[in-house]
């Protein structure tokens, strides 16, 4: 049976993924590519261009997966403090669950290789915009500088994730998880939890 298009896409995206991780993007060859995928050259330029404008499809697509789910989980929720919670319980899931998706997104953006495709900076766009959506809407006062909430809430469990990521620590995320959401929660408590009448 001819492998479908997609697969043959996809099969380029899985080859990447772990030739990246063990060799990074600049030291990867084309050649050990298409080895591990299979596919052709001609499939390469066809579905992306070229080896940097795969690692950048291999990029966003990771980060889009992390993002659908976390912002599906967060309308989902039945109250602010579900809401906190959900992300960071769904932050330290997934890279758990999909942990050299997570290193190559760890890795990728620290090398800075290529400038952010406009895909990328979309994407991003979005998700933090829902993020300030959620959080305006469910404020019980005036918002701060929302920079400064957002930090406050996935900034300590972004730096453990790089942490465990590179094993420098040994605390899985199952460990810390309930602790990094409670600190998430109390820390917008004051902001997002409706004062009592009276």
């Amino acid at each position: 049976m001819p492998v479908r298009p997609d697969s043959k896409r996809q099969n380029l995206l899985n080859a990447a993924l772990t030739l990246f991780l063990q060799h990074g993007v600049v030291d990867t060859t084309v050649d050990q590519i298409l080895q591990l995928s299979g596919a052709s050259v001609g499939s390469l330029y066809h579905h992306f261009g070229g080896k940097e404008q795969l690692a950048d499809a291999l990029y966003v697509e990771c980060l889009s997966a992390y993002q659908e789910v976390a912002l599906q989980g967060l309308h989902s929720a039945t109250s602010a403090e579900d809401g906190v919670r959900f992300l960071v319980h769904h932050h330290l899931t997934w890279i758990e669950a999909y942990r050299p998706q997570s290193q190559f997104i760890l890795s990728y953006r620290d090398h800075e290789i290529r400038p952010a495709a406009e895909s990328l900076r979309a994407l991003n766009t979005h998700f933090y915009s829902e993020l300030e959506r959620w959080i305006v809407s469910h404020a019980s006062h005036a918002v701060p500088l929302l920079p400064a909430v957002i930090s406050q809430w996935i900034g300590p469990m972004h730096m453990y994730a790089r942490h465990w990521l590179t094993s420098t620590v040994k605390a899985t995320p199952a460990n810390v998880t309930p602790f990094l959401a409670d600190a998430a929660w109390h820390s917008l408590e004051p902001l997002l939890s409706t004062p009592p009448k009276g």
